[in-house]
């Protein structure tokens, strides 16, 4: 079970720093006004809503990078409470 918890949460922190960086992406090409990459942790929750409000109003429905990166952070948190509560990770 540890095995498969751990496998889980490192394939949705890959999700997660992916969509990061595409939401970074897309709200530089937009001219959104993002500061640069390395400062994305500083800003990612700023950033998050902005893309959010960007695609929705420009598309109409908020992006799909968005519920990506939602799900991914929220999968990966759970995995490791889970790991932790069941005895940590050996």
């Amino acid at each position: 079970m540890h095995t498969l918890l751990i496998l889980l949460g490192t394939t949705a922190v890959v999700f997660f720093i992916g969509s990061t960086v595409r939401i970074h992406a897309y709200l530089k090409e937009n001219d959104q006004g993002t500061k640069p990459f390395v400062l994305i942790n500083f800003f990612i929750f700023k950033y998050i809503e902005r893309y959010k409000h960007l695609t929705k109003k420009v598309h109409g429905r908020t992006g799909t990078l968005y519920l990506v990166w939602l799900v991914s952070v929220n999968v990966a948190l759970l995995c490791f409470v889970l790991l932790v509560l069941w005895g940590g990770f050996s």
